[in-house]
């Protein structure tokens, strides 16, 4: 897989589409990554050698510290959902093409612009673009309108194939996102997709690869590397916070003059429409309060930058073997030998040594393994998971409510 990035990579171009200042915005900030980012890239690498394997092209990868048998299990069932993908094209040719980790340019609607699809299959009549999610906290979709960086890989499959395949009039697009159960398809005609990567993403790309721009906050904030010192969105936080969850209850001095004094609102006193309309701006507001802490913590402890009123201290820590080889040998050297415990194999692993089958037949079927019902929780309309039946809500959680007391507490000045 490439290492180099684009400037205007498709997998953020939900927010420059949106925020075309965002990319210069985001320059000064390195390239990080994180544990469920590694995660991912592990997975994709195994993916990707299953599926060259099963279509005979050669794929060696390194094994990494992530792999185990849970992303084994869902990389072969990946792989099984290619081939089902290939049969379904091989209603349309004999012998579809098939791509895998292809990387794309479409440079003509996007300045520089390139990236890698997951997996291209392509017929005279129709193209298939699968991108493998393999995170599991936030759900992707593509049928819920038009998702940008799908679009943008199936117009670069596109115009890069349309010599080969110039009659295709149509393509599918796929979120494939298994540790959450999510398969999201959504299929777009050709003439639709030029149409929206000419007249909406082209002047939009550009903008953004020059040098004005115009900064939009909103929720395609949530990853971009300059959200905690961005001004319109601290802007936009405040000014939502101020408007939809406080009330002036007072004033005080300060060396800039005198400023008001909030207080949160109360729930008791909004009604439900009034709840229903700031729901959605929690998660904005909540995400740039823990930008900031989180920047500020990074400068204060990478960079030894002050803050007025704060400091870097030790967390606490757990003691720790410095080699349990060790410590078993001297512990048996001094004649202590009840130092060990024995416990289960976990469910994942003994289902593997027993075979699923026999896993099965021995502990499903006779009810010693079962799967409990999930934590409840509230999520948007829009998740595609099945909502739970009002009695069992009231079932389960009738007994305790927390007052408006317990949850908005006064701010003060």
């Amino acid at each position: 897989m490439p290492e180099i990035h684009s400037k205007l990579p498709p997998s953020s171009a939900h927010r420059w589409l949106v925020c075309t200042l965002s990319p210069q915005m985001e320059e000064p900030f390195p390239n990080t990554t994180s544990e469920a980012a590694e995660q991912g890239t592990a997975a994709h690498s195994m993916a990707e050698q299953k599926v060259k394997r099963l279509l005979k092209e050669p794929c060696e990868r390194e094994p990494t510290d992530f792999d185990d048998e849970e992303m084994e299990e869902h990389t072969d069932n990946y792989r099984t959902f290619v081939l089902d993908q290939i049969q379904e094209a091989k209603q349309y040719t004999e012998d579809p093409l098939v791509m895998v980790e292809q990387r794309l340019s479409f440079e003509d609607i996007i300045p520089g612009g390139f990236g890698t699809a997951d997996l291209i299959i392509a017929t005279p009549k129709k193209l298939w673009i699968t991108d493998l999610k393999y995170g599991k906290g936030v759900p992707v979709y593509v049928s819920q309108g038009l998702n940008p960086q799908l679009c943008i890989y199936a117009y670069g499959a596109y115009s890069n194939l349309k010599y080969l395949f110039p009659d295709v009039e149509s393509v599918t697009m796929t979120i494939y996102q298994p540790r959450i159960g999510n398969i999201d398809s959504f299929e777009i005609s050709i003439k639709e997709l030029l149409e929206w990567a000419e007249e909406y993403v082209k002047p939009r790309a550009i903008e953004a690869a020059g040098p004005g721009g115009v900064l939009v906050p909103g929720d395609h904030c949530k990853f971009c590397k300059a959200k905690a010192v961005c001004r319109a969105r601290a802007e936009e936080a405040l000014r939502l916070a101020q408007e939809r969850f406080t009330v002036i209850t007072g004033s005080y001095e300060t060396s800039q003059g005198e400023m008001p004094m909030y207080s949160f609102k109360s729930p008791a006193s909004l009604s439900q429409e009034e709840i229903e309309d700031v729901l959605p701006l929690l998660n904005r507001i909540s995400d740039w309060i823990d930008a900031v802490f989180t920047y500020v913590a990074d400068e204060a402890i990478s960079h030894g930058r002050k803050w007025k009123g704060y400091k870097v201290v030790e967390g606490r820590a757990n003691r720790k073997y410095v080699s349990e080889k060790m410590v078993e040998a001297a512990c048996k050297k001094a004649g202590y030998t009840n130092i060990y415990e024995q416990s289960l194999l976990p469910l994942t692993k003994l289902e593997k040594r027993l075979t699923k089958p026999i896993f099965k037949e021995l502990l499903e079927d006779t009810g010693l393994v079962v799967k409990p019902k999930g934590k409840l929780t509230l999520t948007v309309e829009a998740d595609t998971r099945e909502a739970v039946d009002p009695e069992r809500l009231t079932e389960e959680t009738g007994k305790t409510r927390l007052s408006p007391e317990d949850v908005f507490k006064p701010v003060e000045g």
